[in-house]
């Protein structure tokens, strides 16, 4: 088996979401939301190949139709409600390992629910990576907190509020918060002996590709999806 710089893209797409019904496939300014990273994997010149992630004909037949390659089905047993992504991720690795003889680096997970990042940040995100070989084992794409920093963060006790951060002014001026980013869900990257090794798709210290707040859109609640669209229709993707 060669053993080259491949990055393997894998779109997980699961039938079953909750939050959503069928939330993988809802239309987003006229596309489903799996189109999304369909596209911004085919536009990319760093992923040596995509491949979508479902265990749901419906899903596999919407992904073909924008374009997506749905080269098998995801096993039942990796698609359950309680199942996490890393075993999806083994699964559609070891796949393109016996089907194409060659041993991937790593592998970069685009998920329909965030879907505003782009080709260039598919690209940028893979080249920040491999940069930093062999230190990094994985990466995950991150936006400023702003409303979402820890400071304006609240634990509830009875009636009363306990400040999440300690050791900083709840006081403090939001133009003065420490820099502090959330995980916005677009981009992430394993590498194979993380995920093979310790099952895991991130680690303690993952290596952050900074996206801007306005291709940082995740999709859990319906408004989500309003959201996105505003921030799709001020061109935001």
């Amino acid at each position: 088996m060669t053993d080259e710089k491949i990055i393997l893209g894998v779109i997980p797409a699961r039938g079953g979401s909750k939050g959503i019904p069928r939330k993988n496939i809802r239309p987003l300014a006229g596309l489903p939301l799996i189109a999304y990273p369909i596209r911004a994997a085919k536009g990319s010149k760093r992923l040596s190949q995509c491949v979508v992630s479902t265990d749901d004909a419906e899903i596999a037949a919407v992904a073909r139709a924008q374009g997506g390659d749905v080269p098998f089905m995801r096993p039942e047993e990796l698609a359950r409600d309680q199942t996490p992504t890393a075993p999806a991720l083994r699964h559609a690795v070891e796949w393109f390992e016996k089907a194409q003889g060659a041993r991937v680096l790593a592998v970069m997970t685009l998920q329909p629910t965030a879907p505003l990042g782009t080709s260039a940040d598919v690209d940028a995100a893979i080249d920040l990576f491999l940069a930093h070989q062999p230190d990094a084992d994985c990466l995950i794409s991150v936006c400023e907190a702003g409303e979402h920093h820890p400071l304006t963060l609240y634990h509830q006790a009875g009636d009363y509020l306990t400040p999440m951060q300690t050791g900083l002014d709840p006081n403090t001026r939001r133009q003065d918060f420490p820099a502090t980013f959330w995980r916005n869900g677009a981009i992430y990257i394993t590498r194979r002996d993380l995920l093979f090794a310790k099952g895991r798709v991130t680690s303690d210290k993952p290596l952050a590709y900074v996206m801007p707040r306005s291709r940082s859109a995740n999709i859990d609640e319906p408004i989500d999806l309003a959201l996105a669209e505003v921030m799709l229709r001020e061109g935001g993707a």
